[in-house]
Order: structure tokens, then C-alpha cells, then sequence
């Protein structure tokens, strides 16, 4: 999603390239589609049941394309910024069912971006579900979190019973979304 096979070791770096990719919408979207097209002519792919899941900033990614009305049947952002770098979304345009997963003490989601979020997606008629994980933080479903949060001084903690709880729910959640 950088762009030119970039990529980042360190927050500094992630934060720059995440930030030039947020603040051009249409590079987003033109990369985000140009990988959904080249999935969708796998020959293990079908085509019209295609989800996408995301993860801090790829979450944010598949939440924004959910909001652009891309072709996606559900849309999974774990430990997101909730994908706020849309315009607000038309009523009818989010195609895609929505589950957002966030630790409910991650200090980089502020409490009027979820007021905004769940207002655009309730204005557009969208089904979305947000469920925000009491005690976890960013990264919760890394098993690195805790050590890189201490390494760069940052809030990150892993949390492995929140993590198998989350997942539980995306499988949950995809199984409605893609059963025949």
C-alpha cells in the first residue's frame, strides 16, 4: 500500500509512508483495487464473495474502501483509526458488511472518531458491527506488541485471550458473510 515495494521497520518511518497514503485517498483506492482485481483472477477465487481484512493501518485501508463502496462482501479492521480519510459515505454506497475490532484503551482511537465513524456508516445505512475490547490496546493481536511498544515507547501490548476472542468473532463474521 506504500507504494514502489516500500516498506517500514520502525513507527517513524510506517508513520510517514501510512501518512502519505492517507492524505491521497485516490492512490489508496487505486492500489486497494488493483490488488482486489489481481485476487479476483485467482483460479481458486470467486470473483463476487471477496473480503478484505486489515490490520492498524490496513485496517484503516479496507474500512476507508468499505466507505468508497469497493466491491467486498465484509470488511475486518483490527486495531484501526476507523478509516475516516473518506469523504462520508452516500446511503447505499457501502456494499460491504463492516466489523471493526479495537481494544477500547488503544490511545490512538479517540472517542469522537468512533462517534463519527458509527454516524457516517448509520447515515449511509451500512451493516457494520464495532466492538471495542475492554483493558487492550494497539497491536493486541501481535505477539511482538509488547516487546516493540517498550523498544519504540509506545502504547502496544499483545493480548492473546482478546486476540483469540477477536478472531473468533472475524470467523464468525465471515462465515455469515460468505455462506451460501
Amino acid at each position: 500500500m506504500y507504494g514502489d515495494a516500500k516498506t517500514a521497520d520502525n513507527p517513524k518511518d510506517s508513520g510517514t509512508l501510512s501518512g502519505g497514503v492517507m492524505k491521497n485517498p485516490q492512490a489508496m483506492e487505486s492500489r486497494f483495487n488493483a490488488a482486489r482485481a489481481q485476487l479476483a483472477k485467482h483460479p481458486s477465487v470467486d470473483p463476487a464473495r471477496i473480503g478484505a481484512v486489515g490490520y492498524c493501518f490496513g485496517g484503516a485501508v479496507v474500512l476507508n474502501m468499505a466507505r468508497a463502496g469497493a466491491d467486498l462482501a465484509g470488511v475486518v479492521g483490527y486495531h484501526d483509526s476507523l478509516g475516516l480519510n473518506t469523504p462520508a459515505p452516500a446511503p447505499g454506497t457501502v456494499k460491504a458488511k463492516v466489523l471493526v475490532l479495537n481494544g477500547a484503551d488503544d490511545p490512538f482511537v479517540k472517542k469522537e472518531q468512533y462517534v463519527a465513524f458509527k454516524s457516517d456508516l448509520d447515515a449511509a445505512k451500512a451493516d457494520y458491527k464495532v466492538i471495542e475490547y475492554p483493558g487492550a490496546v494497539h497491536a493486541f493481536t501481535n505477539p511482538e506488541a509488547t516487546a516493540l511498544g517498550q523498544k519504540f515507547n509506545l502504547p502496544l501490548r499483545y493480548d492473546a485471550k482478546v486476540n483469540e476472542e477477536a478472531k473468533a468473532e472475524a470467523s464468525k463474521f465471515f462465515a455469515q458473510v460468505f455462506k451460501k
